[in-house]
């Protein structure tokens, strides 16, 4: 949906810029992780070092079943959209799951 009158999200203002714009990335979909290969002139994405997935895509970030185990502990649903809306806890959550991996530096 469009929003008329866009405004800051709550959850997008964090202690660390870091944080902030690894937020921001996964929730274009767009990460250093995931697309630096085009930027490398290299022919195919990364693959997920957990699982071994080809294509390695911010949405398999949220549903990787290697790292089910992880997101339970951490309160992290396996969608994407859910784990990034605009609840600081949520938000908070996914912050922590994500730097128990291997994956937040990368981002």
């Amino acid at each position: 949906m469009i929003e008329h009158k866009p405004e800051p999200w709550s959850s997008a203002i964090r202690n660390s810029c870091h944080e902030e714009i690894v937020l921001a990335r996964l929730r274009i979909g767009y990460t250093r992780l995931t697309h630096s290969y085009l930027f490398q002139g290299l022919h195919a994405p990364p693959s997920c070092v957990y699982c071994n997935e080809v294509n390695l895509l911010v949405d398999h970030i949220s549903c990787c079943p290697s790292l089910q185990n992880l997101r339970s502990i951490h309160g992290v649903p396996d969608s994407s959209p859910s784990a990034l809306c605009n609840n600081s806890e949520k938000v908070s959550n996914s912050v922590n799951y994500l730097r128990s991996t291997y994956y937040f530096p990368l981002f």
